[in-house]
């Protein structure tokens, strides 16, 4: 090739880059907003997979924090012939997920890099279809309890109390990723061997990190978070409900907000590689 040929590759190649948008909800950002680069490339194992038309969504049922989101995605699994990342399947025959909390890391932003999608929302709320959904909850974990007046009367005073109010929305980025003692274990077949086997016989890709993308939201200043941890606090030590009413209540705010859709966690890019790219690692790392 020529080198004028190839400046003008580069060329094509960098404004083909920066055209590239991810499309979020009620906004379109180009990479360099969210992560800081002209392209999101999260880990260095495996090709990377941008979802430019419809990011990856999460559900945060069970999920506290972004590394269980992370967690919930990563080391898990899609046929390599399906290249429209609408899935993440356990990469073993035999158990949920292969790999351990130990197994997952965050690679940049632990705290999650804040980009220019600070936002208003006004929050609309059915507040007693929301506490009846609650309660139901409460009532299946909580049978017998003989505090469900009350409960019931504590959790509609917290939904009435941000009703309607306006809610500050502030983007975050942060990527995570196999733990490199993890991804030598899988490239050397010194570990994981199950969902090695797994790989190899369904022809399946491993998803090695991936760039994610939250929400946090505020009420007057005051986090939501905060006012989900304090009804749990107070649920639990004045009438003595059990389970995860915090994260129930951050789901059922999330579920009402069109900013955020399916929880709020959406991954944007991740990097997913086969049993023979990890065979041709494994012979690399042999020379």
């Amino acid at each position: 090739m020529k080198k004028s040929d190839l400046v003008v590759a580069t060329i094509i190649l960098v404004l083909a880059v920066g055209c590239k948008t991810y499309k979020l909800p009620d906004a379109k950002l180009k990479p360099s907003l969210i992560c800081g680069y002209n392209v999101c490339q999260p880990g260095n194992i495996g090709t990377v997979f941008h979802f430019y038309k419809k990011p990856f969504s999460l559900e945060v049922d069970n999920i506290k924090t972004p590394k269980d989101i992370a967690a919930s995605v990563i080391g898990h699994t899609f046929p390599a012939a399906d290249m429209y990342g609408d899935r993440a399947l356990s990469c073993s025959y035999h158990t949920a997920n292969p790999f351990g909390d130990n197994d997952i890391v965050n690679l940049v932003n632990p705290t999650g890099r804040k980009f220019d999608y600070l936002r208003t929302e006004k929050l609309e709320l059915n507040v007693n279809a929301t506490v009846q959904a609650n309660m139901e909850q409460i009532k299946k974990l909580n049978p017998g309890n003989p505090n469900l007046l009350q409960i019931e009367a504590k959790l509609t005073a917290a939904y009435s109390k941000i009703n309607n109010q306006e809610l500050t929305i502030q983007g975050l980025y942060s990527e995570w990723g196999l733990s490199s003692e993890a991804i030598e274990k899988l490239i050397k077949e010194d570990g994981f061997e199950d969902c090695k086997k797994f790989l190899k016989e369904k022809n399946y890709q491993i998803i090695t990190a991936i760039g994610l993308v939250y929400f946090d939201m505020s009420f007057n200043e005051t986090n939501l978070a905060k006012i989900a941890s304090d009804l749990q606090t107070e649920l639990a030590t004045q009438y003595g409900v059990k389970g995860e009413i915090a994260i129930a209540f951050k789901k059922e705010v999330h579920q009402n907000l069109k900013a955020s859709t399916k929880g709020g966690y959406q991954i944007v890019v991740w990097r997913h590689v086969g049993v023979s790219d990890l065979v041709l690692l494994r012979a690399e790392k042999s020379k």
